[in-house]
C-alpha cells in the first residue's frame, strides 16, 4: 500500500465550497509510488498502460487501477473542468458494453473538492469511475511530459495503449472499437506513428492523419530497387483517389540524406515525388532499439512492405514485396 498524506486544500467562506474543501481534504491521498518505467513506454507504439492508483470520488479512497484479465477497452480521460457532452458520450457507451471502463480524473488543486461535490451531486449513478490525480499529476504524467489539459488516453483490452493524445474524440473513436487489440496481424488496430514528415517539415501522427480515412503505409527505402520503382503507383493512386491516407515510411536506417533525394525525385511522367500528396515520413527508432517497422512487421526485414487500414486504422490488407497499382486498387476499393 502506499504511504498516505493529508495534503491541504484552499478554504472558502462558502459553506457549499468548505464542504467541498473537507471532502478535497479527505480525497487528498498522496500515493506517490515507486518510479516506474511507463515515460519509457507510454508514448511509443506498443506501449503497455501499467498499473496505477488515484483517489475516487464516491469511495473516498485510493482505487487501484489494473489492465491485466480486462475483457473490454478503457479510456482515461485528464481535464481539469467538467464536460458534460463527453460525460454523457461516455456514459452511453458504457451502457451499451459493460465490459468496458471509464476514469475521469481531475488535477488535484484547491477546486478538487468543488469538482468532486459537483460530481457526486449530478453524476452519482454514473458507470465512469470519478477521481483525481495526484498532487503532481504523476498519472497524467505517466502517458506524457506535457502538463496541458484535457488529455484522453484509450487502451485495449490486452493492456496496450491505442491512442495517446489531446484529442478526446480520437481516443473514444478507438474506445468504442470492440474486440479488436493493437498488432501487426490483419484485423488489429494499427500501432500509432509518431515521427518526422519530410512532406511538410513537421510531426506527423498517423493517427490525426488516417483516422476517419482509407489508409495505406508503404515502407520503403532509398536503396531498395523494387521500392522506389513501386512508389509511383502510390502517386497515382492518390491522383485517382485522393480522398485516401497515403503514407510512406522510410527506413530508420537511412544511407542518404531524405529530405534531398524526395527533392530531387522524379517518376517515369516526369512528376517530381514531393508533388505527389502524400506523406513521406522516417521510421523511428523506439526505447527498446526496434524500430516502427520492425515492430510492425513482427521484426521482418521484408522491402517494399504494404498495409492498407480500414477507416477505423484497422489492417484489412498485408502485402509482403513489390505491389502492382491493381491490387492497391483493388484493396482500396473492396473497403
Amino acid at each position: 500500500m502506499n504511504p498516505v498524506k493529508v495534503s491541504k486544500v484552499l478554504g472558502i467562506v462558502s459553506p457549499l465550497v468548505l464542504l467541498g474543501a473537507l471532502v478535497g481534504t479527505m480525497l487528498a491521498v498522496n500515493l506517490a509510488s515507486e518510479k516506474d518505467d511507463r515515460k519509457e513506454t507510454g508514448n511509443f507504439v506498443n506501449g503497455k498502460a501499467a498499473d496505477f492508483s488515484f483517489v475516487s470520488f464516491s469511495m473516498h479512497e485510493a482505487k487501484q487501477v489494473s489492465f491485466e484479465g480486462n475483457e473490454g477497452n478503457t479510456l482515461i480521460y485528464f481535464s481539469d473542468q467538467i464536460e458534460e457532452d463527453k460525460i454523457q458520450k461516455t456514459e452511453e457507451a458504457l451502457k451499451a458494453d459493460t465490459r468496458q471502463k471509464a476514469y475521469f480524473l481531475f488535477p488535484f488543486s484547491a477546486s478538487t473538492g468543488e469538482i468532486s461535490q459537483k460530481i457526486l451531486t449530478t453524476y452519482s449513478d454514473s458507470p465512469i469511475v470519478f477521481g483525481h490525480d495526484e498532487e503532481a499529476s504523476t498519472i497524467l504524467h505517466s502517458f506524457t511530459e506535457e502538463s496541458a489539459y484535457p488529455y484522453a488516453v484509450s487502451i485495449d483490452k490486452e493492456g496496450n495503449i491505442v491512442s495517446s493524445s489531446s484529442s478526446f474524440d480520437t481516443a473514444f473513436t478507438f474506445f468504442g472499437i470492440k474486440d479488436v487489440t493493437l498488432g501487426n496481424e490483419a484485423g488489429n488496430i494499427v500501432p500509432e506513428l509518431r515521427t518526422h514528415s519530410y512532406s511538410n517539415d513537421s510531426d506527423f501522427s498517423l493517427r490525426e492523419a488516417g483516422l476517419g480515412k482509407i489508409t495505406v503505409i508503404n515502407f520503403w527505402g532509398t536503396w531498395c530497387g523494387p521500392c522506389v520503382k513501386e512508389l509511383p503507383y502510390f502517386g497515382e493512386l492518390k491522383r485517382e483517389y485522393p480522398e485516401v491516407e497515403i503514407v510512406a515510411v522510410h527506413s530508420a536506417n537511412p544511407t542518404e540524406d531524405i529530405k534531398e533525394y524526395l527533392e530531387t525525385a522524379v517518376d517515369g511522367d516526369d512528376v517530381a515525388w514531393k508533388d505527389y500528396g502524400i506523406d513521406f515520413v522516417q521510421d523511428v527508432t523506439m526505447s527498446t532499439g526496434k524500430t516502427f517497422y520492425q515492430s510492425l512487421l513482427g521484426d521482418s526485414s521484408v522491402y517494399p512492405y504494404t498495409f492498407v487500414l480500414d477507416k477505423d486504422q484497422i489492417i484489412r490488407t498485408i502485402h509482403s514485396g513489390s505491389i502492382k497499382y491493381a491490387e492497391l486498387v483493388s484493396a482500396i476499393t473492396s473497403l
